[in-house]
C-alpha cells in the first residue's frame, strides 16, 4: 500500500478550560441563581455517582486550583469549614498525639 497523507488522522487539539469566574460577588451571585439546579444535581449524584466519583472530582479540583493564584483573595481559607466524623477525629487526635 502506497503511502497517503490523507490516511493519517489529525491530532486533535485538546479543550481549552473554561473561563474562571473569580469575582467572589459574581460567584455568590451566579450560586444563587443556580441554587435550585446545584441541589438537583448533588441529589441525583448522590444516587447516580459512579465508583470512581472521588478520583475524578479530585482530578478536576487539581486541574481547575492550577489556574487559580490563591493568593489573590485566599478566600477558601477563611471561609470554606472542615466536617468530620468522631471517627475520623480520634484518628486525627491519635495521629497529632493529642491522645
Amino acid at each position: 500500500m502506497a503511502y497517503d497523507p490523507a490516511m493519517i488522522q489529525p491530532k486533535r487539539k485538546q479543550p481549552a478550560a473554561p473561563e474562571i469566574e473569580t469575582d467572589l460577588l459574581r460567584i455568590q451571585q451566579l450560586s444563587q441563581e443556580h441554587d435550585d439546579k446545584n441541589w438537583k444535581f448533588r441529589s441525583w449524584l448522590k444516587q447516580n455517582a459512579p465508583d470512581n466519583i472521588d478520583g475524578i472530582v479530585k482530578g478536576l479540583s487539581q486541574k481547575y486550583f492550577a489556574l487559580i493564584d490563591c493568593t489573590k483573595c485566599a478566600n477558601c481559607c477563611r471561609l470554606l469549614q472542615a466536617e468530620f466524623k468522631k471517627s475520623e477525629l480520634h484518628t486525627i487526635a491519635r495521629r497529632s498525639g493529642s491522645r
